[in-house]
């Protein structure tokens, strides 16, 4: 039978005027259940419904998670969430407004658009292929049509005046004469041609465009020192990071494998959940955590 039928099963006896710790372990014991049980089904920390069910209000850090999680544990147990906070306003001594219940935002690594610099070297070998393309097609093309025009001008003035048959048979020779000049004139053209072909050619085979490629790729992103705060976590945690002015630039509850960087007005004030499980980096300088720092799982630090 699931949780759920449990919770739908058995209903806790009203405990009238208890505290909140005493409130959710009677509860939770009704239900025959653990507060390690209690924690998988919510996958949170087992630390997080001992520390409220024994009241430990200041291991479990920032107003706004000990909500939430509080929340979540008294729905589970059949329990009234709006009660539930209630009564935590009331042991804690905080007002009800003291804080937004939900996790509003928190500081995200910048991203960059790796893009940009593939589609500018496209473009820089396209605009070289099609310069190459274009110079190859006109220019040796030109180059025959111009030489064909100059031999071809003395064979037209030769059958020009045609006077008498004797004129007019020696033009048909001439004219003769001139049409193989202009097949010979022809041939060389297409000579000429092919030769700047190939030394075009080869000049495109000496600088490939693969070098106009490189020249235009630069690097887009040049790696720079690390700077400010990184927090990088090996298990799911919760934390809270106020700058110098008090102000909460970073908060959230953070997976497995998550790398934080956050820059701000130092000095900061960090609160971690699970101390064991963040690693700290100043500046790209390893921080350790002090003894003196950590209060139970988790920690409090002020760094300069």
């Amino acid at each position: 039978m699931s949780d759920d039928a449990d919770n739908e099963a058995v209903q806790p006896e009203p405990i009238d005027g208890a505290p909140l710790g005493s409130w959710l372990s009677a509860a939770r014991e009704a239900r025959s259940l653990t507060a390690a049980s209690v924690a998988e089904s919510l996958r949170l920390d087992t630390a997080v419904v001992e520390q409220l069910e024994a009241e430990d209000f200041e291991a479990m850090g920032a107003l706004v998670f000990m909500r939430g999680h509080l929340r979540a544990i008294a729905t589970h147990l059949g329990l009234d969430g709006d009660e539930a906070l209630r009564r935590l306003h009331a042991r804690a001594g905080i007002a009800a407004d003291a804080e937004p219940e939900l996790i509003v935002s928190y500081n995200r690594p910048s991203q960059r658009n790796n893009w940009l610099p593939v589609i500018a070297s496209l473009a820089g070998l396209s605009l070289v292929v099609v310069a190459a393309f274009l110079a190859w097609q006109l220019w040796p093309t030109s180059s025959a049509e111009t030489e064909v025009s100059t031999t071809a001008a003395t064979p037209t003035e030769a059958v020009a005046t045609p006077d008498n048959e004797a004129a007019d048979s020696g033009d048909r020779t001439n004219a003769s004469s001139a049409t193989d000049a202009l097949i010979a004139a022809r041939q060389n053209a297409a000579r000429t041609a092919s030769a700047p072909a190939a030394s075009d050619s080869t000049t495109r085979a000496a600088v490939p465009p693969a070098a106009s490629e490189a020249t235009t790729a630069s690097p887009a992103d040049t790696a720079a020192p690390t700077r400010g705060l990184r927090l990088q976590f090996s298990e799911e945690c919760w934390f809270e990071v106020r700058d110098a002015n008090d102000q909460r630039i970073a908060y959230g509850t953070a997976r497995a494998g998550t790398d934080r960087r956050i820059t701000g007005t130092r000095p900061f004030r960090v609160i971690v959940g699970v101390a064991d499980a963040v690693t700290i980096t100043v500046d790209g300088d390893p921080y350790t955590i002090a003894p003196s720092d950590r209060r139970g799982r988790s920690a409090r630090l002020l760094i300069d």
